[in-house]
């Protein structure tokens, strides 16, 4: 999975560039064939986003369930 970062080093642009073109911004001054190969970069490598990242990420967590057992102080786990 790549970052921004990644992307940026592989095309020599700024971060900020490649955010703005997975963006879309409409001011930015790259040419087409580097907004049209950051686009590409973004797809072919699997680009997610942070807040997707960790979506994906915590649905790999296990999750623990305690259920309290009739008549006792103690917990299942």
């Amino acid at each position: 999975m790549a970052t921004i970062n990644d992307i940026a080093i592989h095309f020599n642009v700024s971060a900020s560039t490649v955010t703005r073109v997975i963006n879309n911004d409409q001011i930015i001054s790259v040419t087409m064939e580097t907004f049209n190969r950051i686009l590409e970069a973004v797809e072919g490598l699997d680009y997610k986003t942070v807040r997707a990242r960790k979506s994906q990420q915590n649905k790999k967590m296990l999750k623990v369930n305690a259920m309290p057992v009739v008549g006792a102080r103690k917990y299942i786990v």
